[in-house]
């Protein structure tokens, strides 16, 4: 089983990555230029908005959307790209004006709109939804039927972070709701982990007791294996969560940021975007509309009232990540 998930998650995305390089480029008619000249523009990506892809294959597959994108917006685009791993580091780029786009997770962005006037943009879409699901997994003989028997088991949560982890922050708050403590105080052992197959496998093999993962990952794995849905249980599954929205810095050109987002959401159907958005496992892009915030929002301020933000940190793997701007 390992060796299956190894491959799935790792050799299909070279191939994928391969494929998208080999896919042809069409030449197609230009529309009218905003103004005569080149323009400059920065896209700025907070590294967990591809957490679970290789960051190698998220900046060629990056480049190679952008690419598509001048090609696309008739107009002599310079088009930089710059990966952040702190989002101080992204706020202060944002205000000095340094990109003109940022693509973070939604509970950042929370965080970021009252210091930084941002334009939200556009959010992917999954399926059916716009979003992700995600799932508490235990093994069936755990004799974990509730959260009371949560107490003293141990813990891997899917996610490099912990405070701004929608996943995260859905399950502290399921918990602490039924008078149980903070999950640092709950739990024996709290660990994260950035793919999902690393959450769930140590609870599979009975190395650990309790998983939190995307509904979706679940799913694909169990498709692989039907012998994980045999031995594992549901304990609890989340509403959808918007994860990531991408945003336009305020002080953007408007017919600029007009011009970007219609290009944007209408070259879903050509083969190489296809390509592209398959790897960062999102099925097309479309216009935000404030509903699609609406739970996220109401979960970033239940969680405020049921504690303090500064609370619940939890260690992450170790994880190679890019200099910031690189």
């Amino acid at each position: 089983m390992v060796n299956i998930q190894h491959i799935v998650t790792n050799t299909s995305r070279v191939v994928l990555v391969i494929l998208i390089m080999l896919l042809p480029v069409k030449n197609q008619a230009r529309p009218s230029s905003v103004k005569e000249g080149i323009l400059k523009v920065s896209f700025g990506f907070y590294h967990e908005v591809y957490q679970d892809v290789d960051p190698k294959d998220a900046r060629i597959a990056i480049g190679m959307w952008i690419e598509e994108l001048v090609e696309r917006i008739g107009e002599k685009f310079q088009i930089g790209v710059r990966t952040f791993t702190s989002l101080d580091v992204m706020e202060r780029a944002l205000k000095a004006g340094e990109i003109d786009m940022a693509s973070m997770h939604t509970v950042h962005y929370l965080r970021l709109k009252d210091n930084v006037e941002l334009v939200p943009a556009f959010i992917g879409r999954n399926g059916e939804y716009y979003g992700e699901k995600y799932v508490v997994l235990v093994r069936s003989d755990s004799h974990i039927e509730q959260f009371h028997d949560l107490k003293g088991r141990r813990f891997i949560c899917q996610g490099n972070e912990s405070i701004y982890n929608i996943a995260l922050m859905w399950f502290s708050n399921s918990v602490m709701e039924i008078g149980l403590p903070r999950l640092h105080d709950t739990f024996q052992s709290m660990i994260s982990e950035p793919k999902p197959s690393k959450a769930l496998l140590p609870v599979f093999f009975g190395e650990s007791d309790v998983c939190l993962i995307s509904k979706k990952s679940y799913e694909l794995m169990a498709e692989l294996n039907p012998q994980l849905s045999e031995e594992m249980v549901i304990l609890t599954e989340s509403p959808v969560f918007l994860q990531n929205i991408a945003c336009f810095r305020s002080g953007m050109d408007p017919e600029i940021q007009r011009q970007l987002l219609e290009v944007i959401v209408t070259i879903k159907d050509e083969p190489r975007i296809k390509q592209i958005l398959l790897l960062f496992k999102v099925d097309d892009f479309d216009y935000f509309h404030p509903e699609n915030l609406k739970n996220v929002l109401e979960l970033y301020e239940q969680h405020l009232r049921l504690r303090s933000l500064e609370t619940d940190q939890i260690p992450a793997s170790p994880t190679k990540t890019s200099e910031d701007g690189k």
